[in-house]
């Protein structure tokens, strides 16, 4: 039996604009995008989510986007400062009643 070869390109979870760009190539000049994915060794979802993301947004659609919630800004949150406020003397002399 004759064995068939695939060259798998690249196996990560993170691709490159570049290479995504250079597989959705392949699949905008014709070939099927079912075959490309095999030999990228993706999911052929997100090969088809890529060619989408390309005809829409163009090439800046391929670019790797930060997931999750942004940081909180740093300058928003204001440590409270508490300052004890002046007693007046009546309020002295309780406090000093209380306490002896």
């Amino acid at each position: 039996m004759a064995q068939k070869s695939i060259s798998i390109i690249q196996i990560s979870d993170s691709w490159s604009p570049e290479k995504k760009y250079e597989l959705v190539c392949q699949v905008l000049f014709g070939e099927s995008i079912r075959s490309v994915s095999i030999r990228a060794g993706i999911n052929t979802g997100q090969l088809y989510q890529w060619v989408h993301k390309y005809k829409t947004l163009g090439y800046n659609g391929l670019i790797n986007k930060p997931k999750g919630r942004s940081p909180k800004d740093c300058k928003m949150k204001v440590p409270k400062t508490i300052s004890p406020r002046e007693l007046k003397e009546s309020e002295y002399e309780e406090l000093i009643r209380f306490t002896s």
